[in-house]
Order: C-alpha cells, then sequence, then structure tokens
C-alpha cells in the first residue's frame, strides 16, 4: 500500500473511532462572474414652472415619470407628476408656482 493510500485509511478509521463524520466532496467550481448592471440614465431639467424628465431605460425598468417637488410662496412644498413614458419627455407642472427639484421615478 503507497504511504498516501495509508494515512488517507488511517485518517478515516480515525474518523470513524472518533465519531466523526468523514464526507467527501469535489473542489467547488468557481462561481460564473455575475453579469455586470448597467443603470438606467435619465436626463431632468426645470423650465419655468416645469420639471421634466427623460431615461434611457435598461433592464428591469420600463418606464419612467417626472416627479416634480414644487414650493409655494408660502414655503411649503407638494409634488406633481408627470405621466409614466418609455421614451421622451415626462413632464410634471408647478404652474402657478415654482419647481424646487425634479426627480426621475423608475418603474420596473
Amino acid at each position: 500500500m503507497s504511504a498516501l493510500k495509508s494515512l488517507s485509511s488511517l485518517g478515516a478509521t480515525a474518523a470513524l473511532i472518533l465519531g466523526g463524520t468523514l464526507a467527501v466532496t469535489a473542489p467547488a467550481a468557481a462561481a460564473p462572474a455575475a453579469p455586470e448592471q448597467v443603470r438606467s440614465s435619465c436626463t431632468t431639467s426645470v423650465v419655468g414652472a416645469t420639471g421634466r424628465v427623460q431615461c434611457t431605460l435598461t433592464s428591469p425598468h420600463s418606464g419612467y415619470r417626472a416627479r416634480a417637488v414644487c414650493g409655494t410662496p408660502g414655503g411649503t412644498t407638494y409634488n406633481e407628476y408627470g405621466p409614466v413614458r418609455s421614451s421622451g419627455w415626462s413632464v410634471a407642472n408647478c404652474s402657478p408656482n415654482t419647481v424646487v427639484s425634479v426627480h426621475p421615478q423608475l418603474f420596473v
């Protein structure tokens, strides 16, 4: 019997005598690399009392809309939403108040 096989048998016997479990497994294969995710990109703009959003969509996103945060002369804010689009500009109007900021909302 070769020295390597003898040591292997001795190790298995010792494991069984000591009440341990012996499991033989194949070496784990390297996990495949996860695909790189490309994020949807959006452009926003404010023109007067209008907030606009236009996006280039990537999976899993299927649509987007503009969310304009509108400000009143009294200092309160509220949201206005544009229509959901898959291309082109989504427009949200704050008229007669002003747009404080505009944000894209992406949909899956």
